[in-house]
């Protein structure tokens, strides 16, 4: 078991109940790096849950402690104020945090880009909850509105939206050829497998370093937005994914013929997991957004046999 296991079984366990695993434990809606809540289920005002996160990585350890909390997140998350050694979690204490940070981010130079750009967050955070879990006093967000849409719409703001999105559009064009490119030559799930389980992998690379910047090209190319998961065979019992989740494959094959036949819904559960969304690009199960064409190329390896051997991958 594995701290990134207890954050899994977290979100699964009807936040009722308590676990304790090396330096991470959850005690019913709160999850806490050593003893410092860094996580809190609520309810928002549409009766679905939300994961309020901690903005502040505090140290390396529980950085990586927020970082597997958010990957095992199945819902919508927020990032906010926490503070280190903090035992408890109140909403209001949240609030009121941000407020005195936007105080903070007013009374200094809004001139320097990091205080705008921080302005602009607690606002935002701000937004979130009053829309999402709780209302806030009227007057309190409209003392601080003006100032959030002059800076939003500000000309340097939108210059940087618009440089962003162009950039994003181009990148994720690039992305698609560069996959292309790979699938030519190599198989889905080995590309797959290459990156996230290399000591198993069919395709091998000798040279370390070379290894290296070869997975760092298939993930990009795979996972441009870093916001998918993958599945792969590990062996004819079991599926394994990015999220170091094992199924049962005869669970799996169960859902893949419901999949083929267009029969999987929202709400359908894979074994513990609920089918929370269903795109054309991607299905969303649990915490694992996986895309069609990763569930495509599991369904055809599975059940049409198709398997392929492969050459050592070059390194241009």
């Amino acid at each position: 078991m594995k701290n990134i296991d207890i954050a899994h079984e977290f979100f699964y366990s009807d936040f009722n109940s308590c676990k304790t695993f090396n330096n991470v434990s959850y005690n019913q809606n709160l999850f806490y790096s050593y003893y410092t809540v860094i996580g809190a289920v609520v309810q928002s005002k549409f009766g679905n849950n939300i994961l309020l996160v901690s903005e502040n990585s505090m140290s390396s350890t529980t950085g990586r402690h927020i970082g597997n909390l958010i990957s095992s997140c199945p819902f919508s998350y927020l990032r906010v104020p926490m503070e280190y050694g903090n035992h408890y979690f109140s909403l209001e204490a949240c609030i009121n945090r941000i407020i005195k940070n936007l105080e903070e981010y007013l009374s200094s130079k809004l001139s320097l880009k990091a205080n705008r750009e921080g302005f602009i967050q607690s606002y935002n955070q701000l937004l979130y909850i009053n829309d999402n879990i709780q209302s806030i006093d009227k007057y309190i967000l409209e003392q601080y509105k003006s100032t959030f849409e002059l800076l939003s719409n500000s000309k340097e703001v939108k210059k940087l939206k618009a440089e962003l999105k162009e950039k994003a559009r181009q990148e994720e064009i690039k992305a698609k050829q560069e996959l292309q490119e790979l699938l030519d030559n190599y198989g889905y799930l080995d590309l797959i497998q290459f990156v996230y389980d290399s000591d198993n992998s069919t395709i091998k690379i000798t040279d370390y370093h070379k290894s290296k910047l070869m997975q760092n090209r298939v993930k990009k190319a795979l996972n441009p937005h870093n916001d998918l998961s993958f599945v792969w065979i590990e062996n004819e019992n079991t599926v394994k994914t990015s999220k170091h989740i094992r199924m049962s494959m005869d669970i799996v094959k169960t859902g893949l013929k419901l999949w083929k036949h267009n029969k999987v819904e929202h709400g359908y559960k894979v074994d513990c997991y609920t089918v929370i969304e269903i795109r054309e690009d991607y299905v969303q199960i649990g915490c694992h957004k996986i895309p069609i064409d990763n569930i495509k190329a599991l369904y055809e390896t599975i059940y049409q046999n198709k398997t392929q051997k492969f050459e050592e991958l070059q390194v241009a």
